[in-house]
């Protein structure tokens, strides 16, 4: 008897047949949850009930489509939601060390304070690799290589093969090279990237798209300018946007001045004409110092505005796919 002085128990058909069970299976009720699980036939009672779900019986005919339908609408408002920008206060922000510029917009880093690549280092010292046999990987394989500078061992991705050369990415710092055989070796497999994750983090100036970094001109410019802003000391980066395995960020100079509006400020960047939803207030704001920088014809704008059939006559050229290795890891 519960509080309410109703009698809680069990009926049974002539064939001792339990008759929740039964009228579960047929589709003709539903459980009250926390009384059924307390239920001696609680396991028997869930089963018969998801029997009937499944079979889409009487009252559940429409439960699994309804279901989905709720699912989806879940599904497609966390996603409208995770669209919306959000403050600035509750960004993600981080320390972090330059490890290689590939353009003025596009650089790799290291979370400032992680201990892990100074000890991942130390065990790759330890495996005395100049003794170990030459390595003849294929491409996209994780070795270890001798880097061409300073002779130490390093993680890297196999990138392809030209002849008896390989390109490999460094993948703690983000750098590449071109090595033979010889300055190859076979990586062990508990220092490989499932265990200890790539240390060099793919990072993007958000909403901010430069020229080639070996053009002679704003391209060139601005990689110079985010080096000098960013190089050789920590930094404060914000996280605006994640996508895949790249972190598009706001990155922040030693007086804490926006590198990005610094960029777009002197004419060295434009501002993507398309950015998602989550970045547009960040586009709204780089878009007002472009404009200043029209107007007083600063860097590419010098000789009026520009658009894109005409934007590599007046200096600028979409990014490049493959690194400039303008800046190296050390």
């Amino acid at each position: 008897v519960d509080k309410a002085g109703c009698f809680l128990g069990s009926l049974y058909l002539p064939d001792k047949r339990n008759l929740g069970v039964a009228l579960l299976e047929m589709g003709l009720a539903s459980r009250i949850p926390p009384a059924a699980d307390r239920s001696t036939y609680g396991e028997a009672l869930w089963k018969a009930e998801e029997a009937a779900k499944k079979e889409s019986r009487k009252i559940w005919e429409n439960a699994l489509e309804e279901e989905a339908a709720a699912a989806k609408a879940e599904a497609a408002a966390a996603a409208a939601a995770a669209q919306e920008p959000v403050p600035d206060a509750q960004k993600q922000h981080v320390q972090m060390t330059l490890t290689e510029i590939l353009d003025g917009a596009h650089f790799y880093a290291h979370v400032t304070a992680d201990a892990k690549l100074a000890s991942l280092q130390q065990q790759l010292g330890a495996l005395a690799l100049a003794k170990a046999v030459p390595h003849e990987p294929r491409a996209g394989q994780i070795v270890a290589a001798k880097f061409t500078q300073d002779d130490e061992w390093y993680r890297a991705k196999v990138q392809k093969k030209n002849g008896d050369e390989y390109t490999v990415l460094f993948i703690d710092y983000g750098n590449v090279d071109v090595v033979g055989a010889d300055r190859l070796r076979a990586l062990d497999a508990a220092l490989g990237p499932a265990v200890i994750s790539p240390q060099a983090i793919e990072c993007r100036l958000a909403c901010v798209s430069v020229g080639e970094g070996n053009d002679g001109g704003e391209g060139q410019e601005a990689v110079m300018a985010l080096g000098k802003a960013a190089w050789g000391t920590p930094v404060l980066v914000r996280v605006e946007h994640r996508q895949g395995e790249v972190l598009h960020v706001t990155l922040f100079d030693a007086a804490q001045s926006s590198v990005s509006e610094q960029l777009i400020g002197a004419g060295l960047a434009r501002v993507q004409k398309e950015v998602p939803k989550t970045l547009s207030l960040v586009a709204s704001e780089l878009r007002e110092k472009e404009e200043a920088a029209k107007a007083s014809r600063a860097g590419m704008w010098r000789y009026g505005d520009i658009d894109e059939d005409d934007a590599a006559e007046f200096g600028f050229r979409p990014a490049p796919p493959k690194p400039t290795g303008a800046w190296g890891k050390k």
